[in-house]
């Protein structure tokens, strides 16, 4: 159940008009946005393409589902009761954004920028590695993408 303080943080935000939904483990929701949000970020900057061409591919949208399942796997290992239903969710939001959906990390590879690997791939990496939970796919976007972390940019 929802805490009595997440209830009222909850009527709090509505009150200001901000669009907010309650949950009883936060964790959940972050991880279940991080399932997706990690391995599109690791593709699509990985790739420097946006979404459209790598999900009409067959072999790299097996690919991306499989890095999905990693980090779903590594929150199980932590713990955290992800959906059995994210990927599928994922898969239904997938095929109905643009094919010219760019990550926020292509888009700052792309402008020379700090890019958020170390919190993105390689937060999955260390904790599967932690925690005994192998992540090749995600390990292999971690290392493409480490070398520009740091951006060309001042």
């Amino acid at each position: 159940a929802v805490s009595a303080r997440v209830a009222r943080l909850g009527d709090v935000f509505a009150g200001a008009d901000i669009e907010v939904e309650t949950v009883p483990d936060a964790r959940v929701k972050i991880w279940e946005k991080f399932v997706y949000l990690s391995p599109f970020a690791g593709f699509t900057g990985s790739t420097r393409l946006p979404i459209g061409p790598l999900w009409a591919d067959p072999h790299i949208r097996r690919q991306f589902l499989s890095a999905m399942s990693e980090v779903m796997a590594v929150a199980h290992a932590e713990g955290v009761s992800v959906s059995p239903d994210v990927i599928d969710r994922t898969v239904s939001y997938m095929e109905g954004i643009p094919a010219t959906t760019r990550s926020s990390l292509l888009i700052d590879l792309q402008q020379g920028k700090r890019l958020e690997v170390e919190a993105l791939q390689g937060s999955v990496v260390r904790r599967g590695a932690k925690l005994g939970v192998q992540t090749p796919i995600m390990a292999t976007l971690y290392a493409v993408l480490k070398p520009h972390a740091g951006g060309t940019k001042n």
